[in-house]
């Protein structure tokens, strides 16, 4: 079996009105400094382990650059706002460039049907 890369990093694209706050809510789960929080039913062990932690979107070069903050936190994750999606889309593929032999570098994103999509952007705003 292939030895697991040593970090990893989630890129997680954020469309307007497609789920992408309740996917946050559920990846900030996976920190470890939420241990202090409670979830709805009281539990305390819903987080990851080891963490899993959120860069924040506009200042995340720094880990890609520094290999002992990569060993420090080798599970993180970025929300990336969709709104200049070509913009985000080369920011993550200097990362994969920079880190991606040493690292996992994962994207994903949730899409939404466009009718309801924009049904509930303009409810919304």
């Amino acid at each position: 079996a292939p030895e697991p890369p040593a970090c990893v990093l989630l890129a997680f694209f954020h469309f307007d009105k497609a789920g992408g706050t309740a996917l946050r809510e559920h990846l900030d789960r996976l920190d470890p400094s939420c241990r202090k929080l409670k979830d709805a039913s009281g539990n305390l062990g819903f987080c990851g382990e080891p963490g899993f932690v959120r860069l924040p979107e506009h200042n995340f070069s720094w880990w890609a650059d520094d290999a002992a903050a990569r060993a420090r936190t080798p599970r993180v994750w970025i929300e990336m706002h969709a709104g200049k999606f070509h913009l985000q889309l080369a920011k993550l593929e200097a990362l994969r460039a920079q880190v991606g032999k040493q690292c996992r570098v994962v994207s994903a994103a949730m899409l939404r049907e466009p009718v309801a999509q924009l049904g509930s952007g303009y409810s919304y705003w």
